[in-house]
């Protein structure tokens, strides 16, 4: 029978629990690997950090409550959770003793991080969580490894059908630049399919995308239409005749990241 308790903060869980953490979050863009040291430290340095594990011979998930202060209310704050067996039963026991917990403790009020598992989102929302507003994780792109990261593993059949011989497209995000980088660059779409980013123009480009980081970068996440920045004329493409054409091919290369944010309360 599944039971959730909780436990201190101390060495040997850390190293256990910080394990799990790097095995469910490998896949995350966004992730670095944890450290047991850090974990502690940070968690540690508050009396009012609280390990819940939730066990059936073995530990199946465990999540981090902190007591904080918000508006001169005392406020129970999911500050991490990692689950890596039956993962929406799992929360489920686990958000029913933070629950429990927070009445304890004399809390007004439980919050939590948004994530990106709709699954997870769903085992909020049926606890009573009430969604106040998306996370949101700002990324400023200062080098293309990030844009590449995004855009080049995207299934070659796709763009293939929407360009059979090759395009090449320049995109400059020079409107609303970053000191640190230019944010010129080239999408390559061969014959194949096969996406690559280049820094730099070239010459003769199928068209020209002109627009700024935070747009680009909430199309390609698929957090912004591209469609709804063309109309707020946050998007430029010449020759303008292209401009429909090269918008659907942004809409087909953008996709929605599954985002690890690391103790975003702290940070």
């Amino acid at each position: 029978m599944m039971q959730v308790k909780e436990h201190p903060l101390d060495d040997s869980r850390s190293k256990a629990l910080t394990l799990k953490f790097n095995e469910v979050f490998a896949d995350h863009v966004g992730y670095v690997p944890r450290s047991p040291d850090l974990w502690l430290n940070l968690y540690r340095s508050s009396s009012e950090a609280h390990l819940l594990v939730a066990e059936e011979g073995r530990a199946l998930g465990y999540v981090i409550v902190t007591l904080q202060r918000f508006y001169g209310c005392k406020v129970a704050d999911v500050s991490e959770f990692c689950v890596w067996e039956r993962r929406e039963e799992v929360l489920k026991a686990l958000l029913d003793q933070v629950e429990l917990y927070a009445r304890k403790v004399g809390a007004e009020a439980i919050v939590s991080w948004d994530t990106s598992n709709d699954r997870f989102n769903e085992a909020f929302s049926k606890q009573g969580f009430i969604p106040l507003g998306r996370s949101v994780l700002s990324v400023g792109p200062i080098s293309l490894d990030f844009i590449r990261a995004i855009l080049e593993p995207m299934e070659r059949r796709r763009a293939r059908e929407m360009f059979h011989s090759g395009i090449n497209i320049t995109v400059d995000l020079g409107k609303k630049k970053f000191p640190s980088y230019s944010g010129l660059f080239t999408i390559k779409i061969d014959s194949k399919g096969e996406i690559l980013v280049k820094e730099g123009t070239c010459l003769n480009p199928y068209a020209r995308v002109e627009t700024d980081i935070i747009t680009f970068t909430e199309i390609i996440l698929r957090i912004g239409s591209p469609y709804k920045a063309l109309m707020l004329r946050r998007v430029r493409v010449t020759p303008f005749w292209k401009t429909i054409k090269v918008i659907n091919l942004l809409k087909l290369l953008s996709k929605r990241q599954k985002w690890h944010i690391p103790l975003g309360d702290y940070f």
